[in-house]
């Protein structure tokens, strides 16, 4: 029998805040982009930890790591960065490509393999698969929590990189086989910067790859990944089915799963 999920959007303004900060202590930024010593634009992304089997994987968008690998084939400069909220020296640098474990572009999903190592240094909170893999598929009136890394909050000054979050708690509106929809509130968004909330047509490039969590009376679950933002009609794109994932070198589900080297910037940090 499927829990119910549907708790209240009229949460007061304290409630809605810390679940978006939890959201955005599970959320990473990527940084896409040479040695800053290059003067080159940078790409920036989103994404999270999951711990699956006892192994640490990064989630983000496919179309993220395929930004990598176009940027990479034209300047061999070009390095994948990790940056935890946590602090400016929680960052890790590698090799991305090496280590995809599932990947999908029809879904947009991609898992790539983190050392234990790599995961302490970040130090950032690791999604696990409590309630079985793959996680619950949200539906519509089901209340999420998400967060990301949007560009329009990036600072750069020389070597230094800040990023401010943008985190929401909003209601789905609409599901499909391997998507759901949510529709943009401004009235359940809170950012952590002092920017204003972004206004409408805004583009929040940079949120792709956010980790999004199903709210439940007693449970967060993670239950997909960020991976469109409509501007006109202001609509957020969900990845859920990770079921159909081409599993790689990931291990298998557990039987009880549910059905339901060059310079680096000098900081770093999301704010």
């Amino acid at each position: 029998m499927r829990q119910n999920t549907k708790v209240p959007l009229s949460y007061d303004l304290e409630v809605q805040r810390q679940l978006n900060v939890h959201s955005q202590r599970h959320t990473l930024a990527i940084i896409i982009g040479p040695p800053p010593d290059e003067n080159t634009p940078i790409n920036t992304a989103s994404g999270c930890i999951l711990q699956l089997s006892g192994r640490p994987y990064l989630l983000t968008a496919e179309h993220v790591l395929k930004v990598f690998e176009e940027r990479k084939a034209t300047n061999t400069s070009v390095r994948w960065q990790i940056c935890s909220p946590e602090g400016s020296e929680h960052y890790v640098v590698f090799e991305p490509l090496s280590r995809v474990s599932a990947r999908t572009s029809s879904h947009d999903c991609v898992a790539i393999e983190l050392t234990d190592a790599e995961t302490e240094t970040l130090r950032t909170p690791v999604c696990t698969a409590t309630n079985g893999w793959p996680p619950p598929v949200p539906q519509p009136g089901d209340l999420i929590s998400l967060a990301g890394y949007p560009r329009l909050y990036r600072r750069q000054s020389g070597a230094v990189v800040e990023f401010g979050a943008l985190t929401a708690t909003f209601e789905v509106t609409a599901g499909g086989e391997y998507h759901c929809v949510a529709q943009w509130d401004r009235n359940h968004i809170v950012n952590t910067t002092e920017s204003a909330i972004p206004e409408y047509g805004s583009d929040l490039g940079g949120m792709s790859g956010g980790p999004v969590f199903l709210v439940r009376q007693l449970s967060y679950p993670i239950c997909g990944l960020i991976t469109d933002f409509h501007s006109t009609w202001e609509l957020l794109r969900i990845a859920h089915h990770w079921s159909r994932l081409s599993m790689g070198s990931m291990p298998k589900p557990p039987s009880s799963a549910s059905e339901e080297d060059s310079p680096e910037p000098k900081s770093t940090r999301p704010l």
